[in-house]
């Protein structure tokens, strides 16, 4: 070690001068002369006069490493603060706040997103599906005012990944505001709307989802099948008019995938339906499986014989009944110049054509 003979501090043995002032250091190979900067002429003049003491430096030391830990000690007591428990009334806000929370996660979703993030309608009744539902689509389902449109029932259905929800009721049509069919509305869940797909998810029978006729109906069965009452497509054996009676089929449908498909179809049971069956196998010269239980077996002879139709066209049918709540009915046809009367009767709570009467 080295020794500056003025301040005493003590240097490594690889230092010459003291930093302090400027003085050659005490030690092997030095002499105890002072040596300053300023009697050397190859160095620059140092200032005269400054010295530096060890205490004053050891000080310094001392309290800047109080500084350190203090400042240490500051930020754990800052940090322990922002941890430590909420006071008993910040206690009582939070707990407020989220009831609040609470209260408007148990409403039903909101298209603008305001209730949740996602609109999930698997676990809405009926009553809260409506709630959610957008008031224009469900002007279909008036049958007074437009702003009352309501549909009777619905059901939420699903695909592997899409939600969807049919609804079924009854209203007026734009065609023919005077005269109420059955309705059918599909909606789709597309992110915070809830998107018209009727017409790709509806089958043919229920196209733009509505059904002709004054006495369509649909409803669901089991579960989510749809069954729906929709008169015969116009047909060319029987020229029939808007105000004229019709006859009615009932279609079954079942979801599938992301769409109801007809799975099933039948004559429904009513007196002039039954007629209509009987004289589409008078016109088919047959009786087919589904008129089976409608056209009694005794007709079958005169069913084989067939009844002729003047220029292709249809024939002209006239109701012979005007009691509407007989339970036994006759319609004549006539192609012009020929008459049959077919009678029909309500035997065990079914309609049947019983008796064929040729003039």
């Amino acid at each position: 070690m080295k020794i500056c003979p003025k301040c005493q501090e003590e240097f490594d043995d690889d230092m010459n001068f003291c930093l302090f002032d400027g003085v050659a250091l005490r030690g092997a190979g030095f002499s105890s002369a002072r040596f300053s900067y300023a009697d050397d002429p190859g160095f620059p003049q140092s200032r005269t006069g400054y010295r530096r003491p060890s205490r004053l430096k050891t000080a310094f030391f001392i309290l800047f490493a109080l500084t350190i830990i203090a400042a240490g000690g500051w930020a754990v007591y800052h940090r322990v603060k922002q941890q430590s428990p909420a006071p008993a009334s910040r206690d009582a806000n939070i707990i407020q706040s989220n009831s609040k929370t609470e209260a408007a996660s148990s409403q039903p979703p909101d298209l603008n997103g305001r209730a949740s993030e996602s609109l999930v309608i698997t676990d809405l009744s009926h009553d809260e599906l409506l709630k959610i539902l957008p008031k224009n689509p469900m002007r279909r389902f008036h049958e007074g005012e437009r702003e009352e449109g309501k549909p009777d029932d619905s059901r939420v259905l699903r695909s592997e990944t899409d939600q969807y929800i049919a609804l079924v009721g009854s209203g007026r049509s734009a065609e023919a505001p005077k005269t109420i069919s059955a309705r059918l509305l599909i909606l789709k869940v597309d992110g915070q709307q809830l998107r018209d797909v009727t017409r790709q998810s509806a089958p043919r029978v229920v196209a733009g989802g509505y059904i002709s006729g004054a006495r369509s109906q649909i409803q669901f069965d089991e579960g989510n099948n749809l069954v729906a009452r929709v008169p015969v497509s116009p047909s060319s054996i029987i020229d029939e008019c808007a105000t004229c009676e019709h006859a009615y089929q009932l279609v079954t449908m079942t979801w599938k995938g992301a769409a109801y498909v007809e799975s099933e179809r039948e004559w429904d049971n009513d007196r002039y339906t039954a007629f209509y069956v009987a004289a589409d196998a008078l016109d088919r010269k047959k009786v087919d499986s589904k008129a089976r239980s409608i056209v009694e077996r005794p007709l079958d002879p005169f069913v084989s014989q067939g009844f002729s139709r003047r220029d292709k066209k249809g024939w002209s049918v006239e109701s012979l009944t005007e009691d509407n709540a007989a339970t036994t009915a006759e319609y004549e046809l006539s192609n012009g110049s020929g008459r049959i009367v077919i009678r029909v009767s309500r035997i065990n709570g079914t309609w049947r054509a019983v008796k064929m009467i040729g003039q």
